[in-house]
């Protein structure tokens, strides 16, 4: 069995506030459904080519002009259409200043100054931990492997990749068996799993920041919180005591 995970970010590149890396998890044959029901959501009238919730929000690009009331109704039953196949809801988050006072130049790698490095490392380990927590459910899981795809972040999407086999070091050996391959990244437009990470990425760092009360961001949570939850803030005993560890791994493959 193949599960795929597709994850994309929010608040990462700025602000001062919650950075937030989530997605949603499923086998591979639930995407290929998922794709079609999302492009035909897409596709309703109005109809638009792709979608992006900074656009939804603010009403411009493929939403501008449009009234809220039908913006809220797209959106929403593009949730409808994320929950329907996703088995689970992953999500990972920092705050700044948490970030900052314990990562960000603590150490001799510039990657790691960059929370999304940190976000991604958890939502990898949050997602082999998932897992295995199905198989605990005595699901069957054997020969079940894994594959993570996320929106395309440039220089540091390499720096990830640069990176993979140091994080596997941390793992488990029954959770390295899952990873038969590195992470990929894609573009959401062309991707339309992405879009949906998108969605709930978005959803859930408006949540926390104390949204949750609009009603546009109140019924997609509502529809999204159907999704069993994984995960969470990464906490500054996490980040403190994870350094350490990141240190003694990685003397092997890049020497400070």
């Amino acid at each position: 069995m193949l599960l795929q995970g597709y994850f994309d970010d929010s608040g990462s590149h700025g602000g001062d506030g919650l950075y937030v890396l989530g997605g949603f998890l499923a086998p591979d044959v639930s995407w290929a459904r998922f794709s079609a029901e999302w492009q035909q959501a897409l596709a309703k009238e109005p109809a638009i080519d792709y979608f992006k919730m900074s656009e939804a929000i603010s009403l411009r690009g493929q939403f501008a002009r449009w009234p809220a009331a039908l913006r809220d109704q797209k959106v929403f039953e593009l949730a409808e259409v994320a929950e329907k196949h996703a088995v689970a809801r992953i999500s990972a988050m920092v705050y700044k200043q948490d970030f900052d006072a314990h990562i960000k130049g603590a150490s001799p790698w510039r990657e790691l100054d960059s929370p999304y490095f940190l976000l991604y490392n958890q939502v990898v380990v949050l997602t082999v931990n998932f897992i295995g927590e199905l198989g605990k459910r005595s699901l069957d899981i054997s020969g079940a492997t894994v594959e993570f795809i996320f929106d395309d972040q440039g220089l540091l999407g390499e720096d990830a990749v640069s990176w993979w086999e140091v994080l596997k070091q941390a793992l488990a050996p029954e959770q390295v068996q899952l990873l038969v391959q590195q992470p990929s990244f894609g573009s959401d437009k062309r991707q339309l799993p992405l879009q949906a990470a998108d969605l709930l990425a978005w959803s859930v760092r408006h949540v926390a920041e104390g949204g949750e009360a609009s009603v546009l961001t109140g019924a997609v949570v509502q529809r999204l919180k159907r999704v069993p939850p994984y995960g969470g803030f990464v906490s500054a005993d996490q980040m403190r005591d994870s350094l350490p560890e990141l240190a003694a791994i990685s003397e092997p493959y890049w020497p400070r």
